[in-house]
């Protein structure tokens, strides 16, 4: 039967894989059940390479950033964000270098959506009905970066009306034909995806630039003249407005714009995928007879966050503004219809994916790169092996057990009947939409379990790759006196210190990854 990839969606790291796959789509890429090494042979899946040998603190916590300020210029990030454009580019290099292989289960075209946080802003205006000119200024701040990669030649654009039509460029997408290639229209996608993944303060927002057509359908309402109706033209679209974005469609030009985490606002971006499968104002088909597309979300953080402050009692400016830090992220990563949705035995249109370790004493140890909020893989090499092995672990189980129809969908009218079927039972009567051949030339064999990746991270290195920063960092944010320089050696650094290896050391050893001879 015919199963077919439509859409790619991502804010963050989401945004960078769905980025690197766009590449690989139709590259002949090495698939690694185990530890490649770190040598040349890595390079033959840029996602292995890119994810678990590219990157880590050492590169992070560099100074090329700083060597490269101009006088009165600030740093634009507690890390540094250079390494990250090597990677990218590193990674569209390999990527191009690949043979090519055509995977006719992804589509032509292919749509990539990466969300952004546009620190610029898109103006739209409410006016009040008296003819004043006066009314509601807003300004919208989710964004996207919206891609559509053909096969071969690019398909001109679609009137943004024709929901249902897929195979066309529509005006707010950047249209790639063919094989990745290191030219310019390429390189948009690793920016668009580092822009996505722009980790507020902590990594260096992006320039970015966006067509004022891109920003004419994406606010749209029904026609209240047409209610119910399922017309392509029932819906009206809100254009941008504002002093330098003039309605009348005079404005030609770009609009630059500071790229920033995806997640800021929408963390988890199911609804871009959701829409363009079935048309802004459709709906997937829900049940199991009749399903027949769906999303697929994947959510690398199942945890579960303890509950902030209940009252004032022990609170202090400094606790709260971390507070509002931690508000704002928890809720980006909050849909609860998607949640509810995904976790219903008789809603076949969506389905989730979470990491799962066996043996597992706490919900949160499943993945070894969770300790410090998530960034604790940059700590030490095995923690991304394990989870790059056991994702792909995690994925068997997923297609084997849980990516599953009732046997009486249409899917499997050709071989539902085969004496073979059985073979493939995920149980309670479903078969998998992608069923895990067992023999011949295709056969996968089982992802073994990868052992927990005990006492690798060493906090004394991990803390002086950190100070190295820092102590080249202060000097670069604030003009201190000699004095003051001095003061901050010997008061300051040491309390930073301090701070950096407790945290680390505690984190790991309640992780189970500390290394004690460190």
């Amino acid at each position: 039967h015919s199963v077919k990839l439509t859409v790619l969606t991502g804010a963050s790291a989401g945004a960078i894989n769905s980025a690197i796959f766009a590449w690989l789509r139709h590259k002949d890429f090495t698939h690694y059940s185990s530890d490649s090494g770190e040598g040349a042979a890595a390079a033959k899946n840029p996602l292995f390479q890119s994810w678990v040998n590219a990157i880590d603190m050492a590169k992070l916590t560099g100074t090329d950033d700083l060597d490269d300020l101009g006088k009165d210029v600030q740093p634009l990030s507690l890390l540094d964000s250079t390494p990250l454009d090597l990677i990218g580019e590193q990674a569209l290099i390999d990527a191009a270098a690949l043979t090519d292989k055509v995977r006719d289960w992804v589509a032509d075209p292919l749509r990539v959506y990466l969300t952004q946080t546009n620190t610029r802003g898109v103006p739209y205006f409410v006016g009040f009905i008296d003819g004043s000119g006066s009314g509601q200024g807003m300004v919208q701040h989710a964004d996207q970066a919206r891609f559509v990669l053909f096969r071969d030649k690019v398909v001109n654009a679609a009137s943004p009306c024709t929901l249902g039509d897929h195979d066309h460029a529509f005006p707010d997408e950047r249209a790639l034909a063919g094989q990745p290639r290191v030219v310019d229209g390429w390189r948009q996608l690793p920016q668009a995806a580092l822009g996505s993944s722009a980790f507020p303060i902590g990594l260096a927002p992006r320039d970015m630039t966006a067509k004022p057509e891109d920003y004419l359908y994406r606010i749209t309402l029904p026609d209240p003249d047409q209610p119910g109706s399922s017309l392509p033209q029932s819906y009206l679209a809100v254009q941008p407005e504002g002093e330098d974005w003039p309605k009348d469609g005079s404005l030609t030009t770009p609009r630059p714009y500071l790229g920033m985490d995806g997640g800021i606002i929408d963390n988890d971006p199911f609804g871009l995928a959701r829409d363009m499968m079935a048309g802004r104002y459709g709906r997937n088909p829900r049940d199991g007879l009749a399903a027949n597309r769906s999303v697929i979300m994947i959510d690398p953080f199942p945890e579960r966050p303890p509950p902030g402050p209940t009252d004032r009692q022990g609170q202090s400016l400094k606790s709260l503004l971390g507070t509002l830090v931690n508000v704002l992220k928890l809720q980006a990563r909050f849909r609860p219809e998607d949640l509810i949705l995904a976790q219903q035995d008789t809603v076949y249109s969506r389905f989730i994916i979470v990491p799962k370790r066996e043996g597992a004493t706490k919900q949160q140890y499943h993945l070894a790169c969770g300790l410090l909020s998530g960034f604790g893989g940059f700590l030490a090499r095995p923690l991304r092996v394990h989870d790059s092995l056991n994702g792909r672990r995690n994925c068997q189980r997923f297609l084997a057990k849980h990516f599953t129809l009732p046997r009486d969908n249409p899917l499997f009218d050709s071989w539902r009947h085969a004496a073979w079927a059985g073979d493939y039972d995920a149980g309670c009567g479903e078969l998998p939409i992608i069923p895990l051949l067992k023999t011949g030339p295709y056969a996968i064999a089982d992802q073994a379990a990868p052992a927990w990746p005990a006492q690798c991270v060493d906090p004394d290195l991990s803390t002086r790759q950190i100070m190295d920063r820092v102590e080249k960092l202060v000097p670069a944010m604030v003009d201190l006196s000699w004095l003051m320089r001095q003061a901050v050696k010997l008061v300051v650094y040491p309390k930073i210190r301090s701070l950096v290896k407790g945290a680390i050391r505690k984190a790991a050893e309640e992780w189970g990854v500390l290394n004690r001879f460190s």
